[in-house]
């Protein structure tokens, strides 16, 4: 875990279920650079080709239309990203690092982590945090997490949202620019 949490007991169909959600304290070092709300993404259109950042927080709201898969692709250049994409089909997140930048210290490093995460009423919310070596998904407020490093090269900053076989309704989205806290 890189980021401090608060970690609370839920309710929900399947029982009591553990959310684990980032300090409200994390507010306090963050700087809105982006915002857009009400949007239809379609398939090969980056809408945030001018943003870029290593130090990034990302609040997104999904409304399912007729994309199979969406999400975003971080920390990226010309040979470099980290994917973070939603499988509507199968309804789980996955954090692909195949390509995030040096991998090839350990054969098993590059690879592609997946947990479950559920749609809600036509709709996936998504709180990503990315900084030099890691990223940390929170899905659903908190009903799933994964947590991962990466290791880009510095020059790679930037960022992209895109959707696969079909349109996804951007309800929201927000990123903001990170204060170091060291």
């Amino acid at each position: 875990m890189t980021l401090p949490r608060e970690l609370t007991l839920t309710e929900s169909s399947e029982g009591v279920r553990l959310k684990q959600t980032p300090v409200s304290e994390l507010e306090k070092i963050r700087q809105e650079i982006y915002s857009l709300h009400e949007f239809v993404l379609q398939p090969n259109q980056n809408i945030l080709s001018d943003v870029s950042g290593d130090q990034l927080e990302i609040i997104a709201e999904f409304e399912l239309d007729s994309a199979t898969e969406f999400g975003f692709k971080l920390r990226k250049s010309d040979s470099e990203e980290t994917i973070i994409e939603y499988d509507v089909a199968e309804e789980s997140l996955f954090v692909n690092r195949t390509t995030s930048g040096l991998t090839d210290f350990n054969e098993y490093f590059p690879c592609t982590h997946s947990a479950p995460l559920s749609i809600k009423n036509k709709r996936v919310r998504l709180r990503i945090y990315v900084d030099w070596s890691s990223v940390e998904i929170f899905g659903n407020d908190g009903e799933m997490v994964i947590t991962d490093q990466i290791f880009p090269d510095p020059a790679s900053k930037g960022l992209e949202l895109y959707t696969k076989n079909g349109n996804v309704k951007l309800v929201s989205l927000l990123i903001f620019q990170l204060e170091s806290t060291i």
